[in-house]
């Protein structure tokens, strides 16, 4: 047998193995438990590898499961296939996850009691405006906030259908306002994708994260991905 060949198996371990990577990554260099300045992406890939070890042989590594790769992928998809609303839904859901993702990362001031109750609590147009001002002192564009809360309300419509008689001379295309929310959504999520690296990640670092991530995307069958807590202390 040749060994040079890859088996399926394999890819799949190595794809695994990057996925974990980055999740360690991002949440050790988000929680501050390593700094990238002035270090090269093998040097930060190893202080990764050896706080795993450190925090791993000290206390359990609580993780929890990051379905926002997962969820961008399978918009893209159905967006492809044009299955429009079911686009929508995920569109939505996703910003639902980052915002959710973000406004928790670095979060000392709350218990995880407190934050899933802040999260429960506060609407999704208060997330993306006062509450992210509050928490992290940043604010999206409100042409971007306008977009992710039409594509919520949109999402709403279609999971709560009410079955609306029109007039059958008066009918449009009702896949043209779709695919215009759905280039909003998607222009939406470059931004936040990219507001995250820049406000929590530094130097050489936003790059690395950037690539794991991507490495990620790229995969054909959706996984869940497992990412450890943020605000875990390390000594």
């Amino acid at each position: 047998m040749n060994s040079n060949i890859t088996s399926p198996v394999s890819q799949e371990m190595d794809q695994i193995g990057r996925q974990v990577i980055a999740s360690l990554y991002e949440a050790l260099i988000a929680d501050g438990h390593i700094h990238p300045e002035g270090k090269s992406e093998d040097q930060i890939i190893a202080e990764v590898r050896k706080a795993a070890r450190k925090w791993s042989n000290r206390r359990p590594m609580l993780v929890g499961v990051d379905f926002r790769s997962d969820l961008l992928t399978q918009a893209r998809r159905l967006r492809r296939r044009g299955k429009l609303h079911e686009a929508i839904l995920y569109y939505a859901t996703w910003f639902e996850h980052w915002i959710n993702r973000v406004l928790t990362r670095n979060l000392r001031s709350l218990n995880d009691r407190e934050a899933r109750q802040m999260l429960r609590d506060v609407s999704l147009r208060g997330k993306f405006t006062w509450l992210l001002g509050l928490v992290h002192g940043k604010q999206i564009p409100e042409r971007h906030i306008r977009a992710i809360l039409r594509v919520s309300d949109v999402r709403n419509e279609f999971v709560h259908y009410k079955y609306k008689l029109v007039d059958v001379d008066a009918w449009t295309d009702e896949d043209e306002p779709l695919r215009l929310q759905q280039q909003k959504a998607q222009a939406a999520v470059r931004y936040l994708t990219e507001f995250e690296l820049r406000h929590f990640f530094r130097g050489p670092s936003r790059n690395l994260l950037r690539r794991l991530r991507n490495t990620g995307n790229e995969r054909t069958k959706p996984k869940r991905r497992a990412a450890p807590r943020s605000g875990l202390g390390m000594s």
